[in-house]
């Protein structure tokens, strides 16, 4: 992501209180929504977080049916009200929306090849750790070394609801634990994972490569 400035920001909470729910604790997702990104277990874990605690998703729901189903399990659980879809938000809002989480979600289900091939480069993780917020992952070894190996967030069991709900309910409830892992996400941010230290480096090859009289054409 772009390089960010660390800020504090209560826009979720608004959001939600504008809607009749006072959150104590905010678990966020964003992007797509559907099928193999683990949202089903986490749906499943909900009974086991601490109590005013929302989970909320922003993106696009590319397979309705699934969503469908997550809001039947969620009524079948009691817990229905504390899932918040906000929809799409324009690119330039979406990090006070972040960085007014709790702690950011990422926990597909290492059946599904997308999440096995890629690993950690998945962007909204370095949204997370631009927006100083910490995170849980899924157990797939990529993710696994970015979040704990860093120290910037935390490993997940989406095989079981249950371990997965008191794993975030310890964390929700270690406020020092959050703020430490965040910390080092948003130092990871600010030092290496941001656009332009990817990116100037590359430039800067490209530009040398165009100088005049240096550049070499073959047909």
């Amino acid at each position: 992501p772009p390089l960010q400035e660390r800020a504090a920001s209560d826009l979720l909470k608004r959001r939600l209180a504008e809607r009749g729910f006072e959150a104590t604790y905010i678990v966020y997702y964003h992007g797509s929504i559907g099928p193999g990104k683990g949202h089903l277990p986490v749906v499943r874990s909900i009974p086991y977080w601490p109590k005013g605690t929302a989970f909320v998703l922003l993106g696009v729901i590319y397979d309705q049916g699934f969503f469908d189903e997550l809001m039947r399990v969620a009524t079948g659980l009691g817990v229905q009200d504390r899932i918040h879809y906000l929809g799409v938000v324009p690119f330039p809002e979406l990090y006070d929306y972040t960085r007014s989480a709790d702690l950011g979600l990422f926990v597909p289900e290492s059946t599904a090849s997308i999440h096995v091939y890629s690993g950690a480069a998945v962007v909204k993780l370095n949204d997370y750790m631009a927006c100083g917020v910490p995170f849980l992952v899924s157990g797939m070894d990529a993710l696994s070394a970015l979040a704990c190996g860093t120290g910037a967030g935390c490993e997940g069991d989406v095989g079981d609801p249950c371990q997965l709900g008191h794993t975030i309910s310890a964390l929700l409830r270690d406020r020092a634990a959050r703020e430490r892992m965040g910390a080092m996400g948003y130092q990871l941010h600010r030092d290496k994972f941001n656009l332009p230290a990817q990116y100037e480096p590359i430039l800067q090859e490209i530009r040398q490569i165009c100088k005049p009289g240096t550049a070499t054409v073959t047909r």
